[in-house]
């Protein structure tokens, strides 16, 4: 063969062989570029649904709790310009105070039943220990219409406690009778009369007077009747505050008597607040 056609030849297998490549690699598909693995199920954010709230009903809004050492004593009274201090009433009227301690507790309804029988109001200086024991007793006095004043929560003394603890002793017995829906009266009397200037400032800040008295029954002490009506008697004055307690047996069967006799002198029994604002 020639040249020339030698040539001719080559193009035509060149050009068969392309088009044998071409046609090759028409029908496949183009890769496929990688997808994105769908995330695991314990990736995926769980969304609960919402809690459905009844009809009338309103959510109420969360409150952050307060540390405990932040309890707060609540306000409930103004602060005295002065903290008085009354061992007797300020007047020269022939009237006397009669004031029970340490109640409520298993002799105030028998002593509710002389008074009554008696006509005679009394004060009754409240522990709020005992109050919230006993909260019908409590309410019962206020009923039955005596007056209610402060006497600690659980009757320590006074003065050998902190600043704070003297606050919460007296503020947690207002805390109480208020709950129970008694109207306290602005007096306050510590446990055994003990009290220094710290007692006293306290007792202003949270707006009370303080009420001790210059009549001491010893009821507590003595369980002849005898001695104990003859110390209720000694020292009676005009203005006179006399002081017996809820829980001795012994009061029971002196303050008949007791009320009689100072009747007989002359006097009236009238309540703390008629004289001490």
């Amino acid at each position: 063969m020639d040249k020339n056609t030698w040539i001719n030849i080559t193009y035509l297998v060149a050009n068969l062989l392309l088009t044998i490549v071409i046609s090759g690699t028409a029908g496949v598909p183009p890769p496929e570029m990688p997808q994105e693995m769908p995330p695991e199920r314990s990736q995926l954010p769980v969304q609960l649904p919402e809690p459905k709230t009844p009809p009338g009903v309103v959510q109420p809004v969360a409150r952050l709790a307060e540390p405990a050492s932040r309890t707060a004593v609540p306000p409930r009274r103004r602060p005295l310009t002065t903290a008085n201090v009354y061992r007797r009433m300020p007047t020269a009227n022939s009237v006397v105070a009669l004031t029970i301690d340490d109640g409520p507790g298993a002799r105030t309804r028998e002593l509710l039943a002389i008074l009554e029988e008696k006509k005679v109001p009394a004060t009754f200086f409240l522990l709020g220990k005992q109050a919230a024991a006993n909260p019908g007793l409590a309410r019962a006095i206020v009923a039955a219409g005596h007056d209610v004043a402060n006497h600690s929560w659980s009757h320590p003394r006074l003065t050998e406690l902190s600043a704070r603890a003297v606050e919460r002793e007296i503020a947690r017995c207002t805390d109480v009778l208020l709950d129970l829906g008694i109207n306290v009266r602005p007096f306050f009397r510590p446990p055994y009369g003990s009290r220094d200037e710290q007692v006293d400032e306290i007792s202003r800040e949270l707006g009370y007077h303080i009420l001790l008295w210059d009549v001491d029954s010893r009821d507590w002490e003595f369980d002849d009747e005898e001695i104990v009506l003859e110390r209720a008697l000694k020292g009676l004055k005009p203005g006179s505050i006399v002081l017996f307690h809820d829980n001795p047996e012994v009061t029971l069967r002196v303050l008949p008597r007791f009320i009689d006799e100072v009747r007989s002198w002359g006097y009236e029994f009238v309540l703390l607040s008629d004289y001490i604002r």
